[in-house]
């Protein structure tokens, strides 16, 4: 799950490079967010 400090690490990659906000979620999670809302509607229904 997303928490506070992977939401500052995104937020530090996107304010320190010139970075978009899908490959910094990669970075940080694995996967962008997207992704991880698939997987939770494919799990949860």
């Amino acid at each position: 799950m997303l928490d506070a400090e992977m939401r500052d690490q995104i937020q530090a990659i996107l304010a320190t490079s010139d970075t978009a906000l899908i490959e910094a979620e990669k970075r940080i999670l694995g996967c962008a967010h997207a992704e991880l809302g698939a997987c939770r509607l494919r799990r949860d229904g």
